[in-house]
């Protein structure tokens, strides 16, 4: 659940980003942070590599998660649970949440 309480002035974001990235290019998650404002503001990079539009297949979206983080399930599952990507019932298949669409 997103409110008030998770909003992030640019600073603050750029703290976390260079906090909880080892790099962006090639984008490397040194570490899942356990705070809520961190894990948000790390699952908003993470999902911006994913196109718009596009649906991934379960192995495509672990190739992509896998070259972020060692626990590209972690990802995947917290991405799906906080609404930046949604997935088919059987897991085959994930696309990004588009802002004011329906998931």
């Amino acid at each position: 659940m997103r409110d008030d309480r998770f909003i992030v002035e640019t600073a603050e974001r750029e703290e976390i980003i260079g906090r909880c990235f080892a790099s962006l290019t090639p984008l490397a998650l040194k570490q899942f942070p356990a705070r809520e404002k961190r894990k948000l503001v790390v699952l908003d990079v993470i999902a911006s590599k994913f196109e718009p539009g596009k649906r991934y297949n379960y192995k495509e979206m672990d190739g992509i998660l896998k070259s972020i983080y060692s626990d590209h399930a972690l990802i995947r599952r917290y991405l799906v649970s906080y609404g930046f990507l949604n997935r088919t019932l059987d897991n085959g298949e994930y696309w990004v949440v588009e802002a004011g669409r329906p998931a």
